[in-house]
């Protein structure tokens, strides 16, 4: 799946007001790890989430006359990679309580059900988690190709270039016409 600048923008801005951002763990003695929690009573909007994150919602009904249904989503598996992705677009809180799960779950020990996987570097250094974590999220494509990589301000890497080189271009000739001008 492919996502665009846009949706991942829409997710930052939605999970700014309805996500959480938790280190979760199965048991007491279990591993933790850290997840991405949303609920809404809006069943099209976690829909839109869910296709996002690729993966299934659950529905929670109603407690009492009062409640509506609520269709919430987790995301475990991959939601260190989610993390650090969404950082940069969201607000100064939100990026706290990252930085702080994201540490947490780095120095938490690892059981020993895992850690023969953790081992140690060739430099005799021992392994941390996520020091491995590769980001298994679609790549965002550039407005100006469809289907060349984003490089920044919605341009491919080509056109970005592009239009780099042309801006510096015009403002060294803008800068010769002023010293030009200066010197008549």
């Amino acid at each position: 799946m492919k996502i665009v600048l846009a949706d991942l923008q829409w997710l930052a801005g939605y999970l700014e007001g309805e996500g959480c951002f938790i280190l979760a763990s199965r048991g007491k003695n279990q591993n933790s790890y850290p997840a991405i929690s949303v609920c809404s009573t809006d069943r099209d909007v976690i829909e839109r989430v869910a296709h996002l994150f690729q993966a299934s919602i659950y529905t929670r009904p109603p407690t009492s006359n009062r409640q509506r249904t609520f269709h919430c989503h987790h995301v475990c598996g991959r939601a260190a990679g989610w993390m650090m992705a969404l950082y940069k677009f969201m607000g100064l809180r939100r990026q706290k309580r990252i930085r702080e799960v994201l540490l947490q779950w780095r120095s938490t020990p690892v059981s020993r059900a895992t850690k023969p996987a953790i081992g140690r570097y060739w430099n005799g250094e021992e392994k941390r988690r996520g020091d491995n974590i590769k980001l298994a999220l679609p790549r965002i494509m550039a407005k100006c190709h469809p289907k060349k990589v984003h490089c920044a301000h919605g341009f491919c890497k080509q056109c970005y270039e592009h239009n780099r080189y042309r801006e510096r271009l015009c403002h060294e000739t803008a800068r010769a016409r002023a010293l030009a001008g200066a010197l008549t």
